[in-house]
């Protein structure tokens, strides 16, 4: 068992302004061993809670979400 931290899903408008992305669901997969892991959904504010997936400490795990055209945007972080 190890621990991600929670981020903030945000869409940049091009303007230096960003609009939170809500209710988005964010798939969660482990880089280090090529295995797809579970889905995720940010809360109404755009924002992805902290919490625990069953891989090792140090694993590398890739957060991403997805449009109709496939992967939109990711984020990586190593476990803790």
């Amino acid at each position: 068992m190890s621990f991600y931290a929670g981020f903030d899903l945000v869409i940049d408008n091009d303007d230096g302004t960003v609009t939170p992305l809500a209710s988005a669901t964010v798939k969660v997969y482990d880089a280090t061993n090529s295995v797809a892991l579970a889905d995720l959904a940010s809360d109404p504010d755009g924002h992805v809670v902290a919490g625990s997936l069953a891989v090792a400490v140090g694993t590398l795990v890739r957060f991403r979400v997805e449009n109709y055209q496939g992967r939109a945007a990711y984020a990586e972080q190593v476990t803790t």
